[in-house]
């Protein structure tokens, strides 16, 4: 049996916005903090327990109180509350969200819980409006603990004892922002990205879809995690300039239609699929909207990645096999040659 560990916000439903809105929001209202002192994104635990009790130390110079917290939740909920009564279109799932889950438990493989860095009492109300909560899942929030990890390891054990699982024999994170990212690098789990390509690769996710419309291009996500994009610039010694590729490391042929939506969704020029293949790797390049019989800068970037990976060795020639004929690259110093 196969764990999936989904974020809430931003992952299963659209709701990253107005929960930042609302958060803020109460935070000013109950105890008049101003809205430029309420930063998370460089929180040493993002979630809402840890930037409550970071912005109370910075603010007041001591932790929140329970009677306190119980206060600025209730606030949080009762404008969420409002929110949705204004605006329900703020609350929508993420596409295909609730198909995939059902789809997923229905399964004698898979099953699913939620670890999300949001306060217990606004989780389940988001579930229960969602149409999520008859699903049952196991849920673990920042109710439970500061710090992310500790939150996915909560939501872990309570799967297993929902599902009578001793162990599971793959649990696998999904979600949708760099934090989320690094806390599955921190546990050693594998991670599928929600959203922006471009952004979730560059925090190190290997593989990311842009929601749950394509379920098949999903479930191969999570089949293929081991792969990973890395964006490289070619023709350039410096950081953000020269020509930017996308390159997707495979441990074999993969569906072309896969490989054109994870094009689309990197939005670079173009992106490299390789493969390890007879003497050499196979290489095909992909732009957002077609594949191409040719790409050189891509090709000196998949070549990059196979040195920098230790697939071969500095004297070593790269050989690609592709719609071209074969193609070969050469290191010469810091440089690489065609």
């Amino acid at each position: 049996m196969k764990l999936a560990v989904f974020d809430l916000d931003g992952t299963l439903l659209d709701t990253q916005r107005v929960d930042a809105d609302c958060f803020v929001e109460a935070l000013s209202s109950e105890f008049g903090i101003a809205p430029e002192d309420i930063a998370w994104e460089n929180a040493r635990h993002v979630s809402d327990s840890g930037i409550t009790d970071e912005i109370f130390r910075q603010v007041f110079s001591r932790p929140p109180t329970s009677d306190e917290i119980a206060r600025f939740v209730h606030r949080f909920v009762h404008l969420l509350e409002g929110r949705h009564a204004a605006e329900p279109w703020r609350f929508r799932e993420i596409g295909g969200a609730g198909t995939m889950l059902r789809e997923l438990l229905a399964t004698a493989e898979w099953r699913a819980a939620v670890a999300t860095g949001g306060w217990e009492l606004s989780a389940a109300w988001k579930l229960e409006r969602a149409g999520f909560d008859s699903l049952r899942l196991p849920i673990a929030t920042a109710n439970d603990a500061h710090p992310r990890e500790d939150i996915v390891h909560i939501a872990i054990d309570r799967a297993r004892r929902r599902f009578q699982a001793r162990e599971f024999e793959r649990v696998v994170a999904i979600g949708d922002a760099r934090w989320d990212v690094r806390t599955a690098g921190n546990l050693e789990l594998p991670f599928v990205g929600i959203g922006c390509a471009r952004s979730l690769s560059a925090a190190g996710a290997g593989t990311v879809v842009q929601d749950y419309s394509d379920l098949p291009a999903f479930f191969q996500g999570e089949d293929d995690m081991s792969q990973r994009i890395v964006q490289v610039d070619a023709f350039t010694a410096e950081p953000f300039r020269g020509n930017p590729a996308a390159v997707c490391v495979l441990d074999g042929p993969a569906d072309a239609g896969w490989m054109q939506n994870v094009a689309r969704e990197m939005s670079l020029s173009e992106t490299a699929f390789r493969h390890s293949q007879g003497d050499g790797w196979s290489l095909r390049w992909f732009t957002p909207t077609t594949e191409v019989e040719l790409c050189g800068h891509a090709t000196l970037a998949s070549a990059h990645v196979l040195w920098e990976d230790g697939h071969l060795a500095p004297e070593e020639t790269a050989r690609f096999d592709t719609q071209s004929g074969r193609l070969e690259a050469r290191l010469n110093g810091e440089w690489i040659d065609p």
